[in-house]
């Protein structure tokens, strides 16, 4: 048995890793990175895909999915197994991606046109690869086992990330491995808490927030999420300011709205979501089981009520609907995708909303490495926003305990719960010194456990 890591070592983004079994090749995630990490390794693979038996995906983020296309145009022929939520978003995000890449190439080969050169761009892939890839999805519910592969039992675990999170348990020549996938906040007001591993000869696990903690001091319920919501919003409302959030359209963009809900069953205020990604993701989200969410919420679904519309909600659904946005009068909320601010209609919102004092740009979860949501947290006074120099004269505020992922001490406590320790860990989805550094601490605590580098391989 082999384990190759081509994505997400000493890296957040771009999560691909490949499990060899008897002459077998498993890839597990093929994700899109992102920020400055794509610049580091590019968008294509150091294997042939062609040579990828199966894929087993953790859950339907971009940095975990959004490379599928470009395996399946490149020649991959098998199955992607995931969980059943996480197959219907995963096909929603799909699209979406293969449409921003066909809309990034149109735009660039415009601009080369107009310079008077041979327009020569080509999306990463289309529209067509990633159909053809969703008919290649296939689905197990958590807890079932089955064989992706001869002599490979797989199942999945509820990991608490985000709607069909898994992490992944993998059986093969006396050794389970198990692939953390993202290991969810048990703070979070929507997804139930992850399920414990019992035991594991190998663990691949993340470290997003591993030099971290969440900001917990003081009260950490809803309610007073809600109220420091509700405050933000009364503050740039009270300047004649927007309110804009840049979220992740699964996951994030439903616990927000969840919170605006339960803020406008006192006063109006009036909210736009402008997401087509987002609005799909969310009625898959109302079609849930109320089993997989916690217990405030799960009871609103079991009472009939929706908690993520409201009559001061409207959905943005066409770019003029987007673009109108630039003459509303009044305060608002705006809520719009990506999360980074890499991509999607977020751009736009910012480029004519950050030079206005009066509005305030709220972040809800983590900003890798070069993204434009990352300079803007960090402070930068001008950002190139889409080819535009752009002042930033807005209040840039972060929502605290916002994250979807589990801290320093989340991830310490569910590795822990693995009985006999591990043989050896393995620390990704980290930059290149919080991986290490978490890698250093879980041997403090007595594991082994390291940090592996691109295109490392282990004998397992």
């Amino acid at each position: 048995m082999r384990l190759n890591f081509y994505g997400a070592a000493r890296a957040v983004t771009g999560s691909c890793m490949m499990l060899e079994v008897n002459s077998y090749k498993v890839l597990i995630d093929c994700g899109m990175p992102q920020g400055s990490e794509a610049e580091n390794t590019g968008m294509n693979f150091p294997f042939k895909a062609r040579e990828v038996d199966s894929v087993l995906v953790t859950h339907a983020h971009v940095d975990h999915v959004g490379r599928l296309p470009l395996l399946v145009k490149y020649g991959f022929n098998g199955i992607i197994w995931t969980t059943d939520q996480t197959k219907k978003l995963a096909e929603i995000i799909l699209l979406d991606c293969a449409k921003l890449q066909e809309l990034d190439a149109d735009h660039k080969n415009s601009k080369l046109i107009r310079q008077g050169k041979t327009p020569n761009v080509k999306p990463l892939y289309t529209t067509e690869d990633a159909m053809r890839t969703i008919d290649m999805i296939d689905s197990k519910p958590y807890g079932e086992e089955f064989e992706p592969v001869h002599g490979l039992k797989v199942l999945f675990s509820d990991a608490g990330h985000m709607l069909g999170s898994a992490s992944i348990i993998a059986k093969a020549e006396n050794r389970t491995v198990v692939f953390s996938g993202d290991i969810g906040n048990p703070y979070n007001d929507l997804i139930a808490e992850s399920k414990p591993i019992k035991t594991a000869d190998y663990v691949i696990m993340e470290s997003t927030y591993g030099n971290r903690l969440h900001d917990y001091t003081g009260d950490n319920s809803t309610e007073a999420k809600v109220e420091e919501l509700r405050d933000i919003v009364h503050e740039a409302f009270a300047k004649g300011g927007k309110v804009i959030i840049p979220c992740f359209a699964v996951g994030r963009t439903q616990e927000i709205l969840y919170y605006l809900y339960l803020i406008n069953k006192t006063e109006e205020v009036p909210v736009f979501l402008d997401s087509p990604m987002a609005i799909k993701a969310t009625q898959v989200f109302l079609e849930v089981n109320a089993e997989y969410y916690k217990e405030e919420f799960s009871h609103l679904l079991e009472q009939g009520v929706d908690p993520m519309a409201f009559p001061a909600l409207k959905y943005l659904l066409t770019p003029s609907d987007s673009a109108s946005m630039n003459e509303y009068e009044g305060s608002c909320v705006i809520v719009s995708s990506s999360g980074m601010c890499e991509g999607g209609r977020i751009v736009h919102h910012l480029r004519h909303q950050l030079p206005r004092k009066e509005n305030t740009v709220l972040f809800t979860g983590y900003q890798a490495n070069g993204t434009l949501g990352r300079r803007i947290l960090e402070g930068n006074k001008t950002v190139n926003v889409s080819g535009h120099t752009v002042e930033v004269k807005a209040s840039v505020r972060s929502l605290k305990g916002m994250s979807g992922h589990a801290d320093k001490n989340g991830l310490v406590e569910w590795v822990s719960r693995i009985e006999p320790k591990p043989r050896q860990v393995f620390v990704v989805h980290g930059g290149s010194h919080i991986a290490p550094d978490f890698a250093g601490l879980l041997r403090e605590k007595g594991f082994n456990a390291l940090a592996p580098e691109f295109k490392e391989s282990y004998s397992l």
